[in-house]
């Protein structure tokens, strides 16, 4: 039997420091909510190609 009261509505943030697909961060979130926290956010420093997203260019572009 696990130990869940410290979840149980509890408010948590998730951090990844680089965020790939995100699977990850959905797995242990459906995790922790099927565990009872009330709700769980994701947080990434960084993402790969999102320079491609802005459309900024990279150093010397």
């Amino acid at each position: 039997m696990e130990d869940t009261g410290d979840i149980k509505g509890a408010t948590i943030l998730l951090v990844d420091d680089v965020f790939t697909s995100g699977s990850q961060l959905q797995q242990v979130a459906r995790r922790l909510r099927a565990t009872g926290a009330a709700e769980v956010r994701g947080f990434s420093q960084e993402s790969p190609g999102a320079d491609d997203l802005t459309g900024a260019s990279g150093p010397g572009g």
